[in-house]
């Protein structure tokens, strides 16, 4: 009897500590009407600022920005919801300030935000970089070197408004699963890229529904660039007016390219086309090239069908 009150009594104490040790994920606000008190769970007692209200977050916190222009970059250590109330009016400005206006170190989903980099001609600059997987949808992200850059993470990215960026929209290195859909990507400045995936040899892209365009007038870049990830799908797309519209270096399977418009390739010196590839794994089916130079350049006989020339 003595062993089963104790077994009984073990089992208790047990359930106490676990109960003791359980962190429970909390609601916090974001506005500059509230009270700015901590721990910031009302909107009567809103933080002032965004990062003040991540430094108090905990993993599976959710953050809530009222409609304003936050003028401050910010460090995201912990793994949390950023949500602000409408991607026109909930500001996040960087100008002139740090080279990162969001640097994230864990998983982030974040939404409905107008993010603005440190200057449109700048360099290494970013809206967002991010080494942990990345959740971004219904944004605005503007006026930096590049809107999004990752280090070996993943993102799920769709209903984006990209523009004004000096490099690239994405720059991507992530080794499993990524999807960038349903977004508008226009660029301007001279040798601008779209979508540059690197050397991600594990990595599953799928690019859908996007738009992308080049509307400068000097542009020896390309619209989507492909490194050595395992495989792409690149499916129902406007790309226009870049050199290489879409540009395949070393896939590891396959880049499919279906139901695409690839038009209005820019001319340069060289053989750029408005699908170049060093390689034959690629399929092209159902894909309207008008008004190129060069439609297709590959290395050996890739699977062309169904195309409009």
């Amino acid at each position: 009897m003595k062993l089963k009150y104790f077994l009984v009594l073990l089992l208790a104490l047990f359930i106490e500590h676990l109960t003791f040790n359980i962190t429970y994920a909390t609601v916090r606000y974001v506005s500059k009407t509230g009270s700015s008190t901590p721990p910031y769970t009302s909107w009567e007692t809103a933080s002032d600022s965004i990062q003040k209200c991540i430094n108090l977050c905990v993993n599976g916190d959710t953050i809530y920005v009222a409609n304003g222009v936050y003028k401050e970059n910010l460090v995201i250590n912990t793994a949390l919801s950023l949500i602000g109330s409408s991607m026109d009016s909930t500001v996040i400005d960087g100008r002139g300030m740090g080279d990162y206006t969001i640097l994230n170190f864990n998983p982030l989903s974040i939404e409905n935000f107008n993010l603005i980099g440190k200057g449109e001609n700048t360099v290494g600059t970013r809206c967002i970089q991010f080494y942990s997987n990345l959740i971004i949808k219904n944004c605005q992200l503007t006026e930096a070197g590049l809107a999004l850059g990752s280090v070996g993470s993943d993102i799920d990215a769709k209903d984006l408004i990209i523009k004004n960026l000096r490099v690239r929209a994405f720059s991507l290195y992530g080794s499993n699963n990524n999807n960038i859909s349903d977004c508008v990507i226009i660029l301007k400045n001279e040798n601008a890229n779209a979508i540059q995936i690197g050397f991600a040899q594990n990595g599953n892209y799928e690019i859908r529904n996007n738009i992308i365009l080049f509307t400068g007038s000097y542009n020896p870049g390309n619209g989507i660039s492909i490194g050595a990830p395992r495989r792409v799908v690149i499916n129902n797309n406007l790309i226009s007016g870049f050199t290489d519209n879409i540009f395949i270096d070393l896939p590891q399977d396959t880049v499919i390219i279906i139901n695409n418009i690839l038009n209005y390739q820019f001319v340069v010196g060289g053989y750029p086309a408005s699908i170049n590839a060093g390689n034959n794994r690629f399929k092209v089916r159902n894909v309207i090239l008008a008004r190129n130079k060069y439609a297709i350049i590959a290395s050996g006989s890739p699977k062309i069908d169904y195309n409009i020339f």
